[in-house]
């Protein structure tokens, strides 16, 4: 049996559900959509390198980025993460690039 809901108690329930969101939900929705497009657009050179890098575009920079992943396994497997995380942290704690703010 359908059970008939008066239009204040329909859209009560709805907003209460999320379902019906207010202007301010709405304008938060495009608010964070716009945040992310602009974070997008930073990383779209980046990911247009490697791309170019992978589909060897450029064979001289496709060949050196397979030299340096070949040399970056080999490095992972007989290097312990320690050790790796122990030299990061060093480096990033005494740069002297570091020390001070820009």
């Amino acid at each position: 049996a359908v059970v008939a809901m008066s239009k204040r108690a329909h859209t009560s329930a709805f907003r209460a559900l999320g379902v019906n969101p207010g202007v301010d939900a709405y304008e938060g929705c495009v608010q964070t959509a716009y945040w992310a497009q602009a974070l997008a657009r930073h990383a779209v050179p980046a990911a247009e390198a490697l791309h170019d890098l992978v589909t060897w575009r450029e064979v001289s920079k496709s060949n050196a980025f397979m030299t340096f992943c070949f040399g970056a396994s080999f490095f992972t497997i007989w290097v312990k993460l320690k050790v790796v995380l122990v030299v990061a942290c060093f480096v990033a704690l005494r740069h002297p690039v570091l020390w001070k703010p820009v």
